[in-house]
């Protein structure tokens, strides 16, 4: 048995539909509860993880694409900053899927919504906030045994 303390651990849910997956995640409101580390260089950054956290994710966040949005706007690398109303929907082979909520509610990222994708908004973020002159890690985990890694 493992027993670490997970209180400074910086988590964040979200929920996503990826449209062209053949499985469960196309569904457009599934969700996870993920588990963020930030590096630069090889110093471990706890106050950029909760950062994120925070201020870019919020307590719940919704992952879209441009592609998804049929009514309102949002911009790639970041959440809405307002509480107009969204619109995103799309067909998959599981069934049609809409969903509308306030922008502020919505991340959006580039192409899909996979845990790769998500992970590499969050680095040019950061990387655009921070500018660190040293390597940018940002490894963000998306259940047992998946998670992606991107580096800057």
């Amino acid at each position: 048995m493992c027993i670490r303390d997970r209180s400074t651990e910086a988590t964040y849910r979200y929920t996503h539909g990826i449209r062209g997956h053949d499985g469960l995640c196309q569904r457009l409101l599934h969700g996870h509860r993920s588990k963020i580390e930030v590096f630069i260089g090889d110093e471990r950054r706890p106050d950029l993880e909760h950062f994120v956290v925070r201020e870019i994710f919020g307590s719940n966040v919704h992952i879209a694409t441009p592609e998804q949005v049929v009514s309102g706007n949002g911009e790639i690398g970041q959440r809405g900053k307002t509480d107009e109303p969204v619109t995103l929907a799309y067909r998959g082979s599981l069934g049609q899927y809409k969903l509308t909520l306030p922008a502020s509610r919505i991340f959006f990222v580039e192409k899909e919504t996979s845990i790769e994708r998500i992970t590499m908004e969050v680095a040019k973020l950061l990387k655009r906030e921070e500018n660190p002159r040293e390597k940018l890690r940002v490894l963000c985990y998306e259940g047992i045994n998946k998670g992606a890694v991107a580096e800057l």
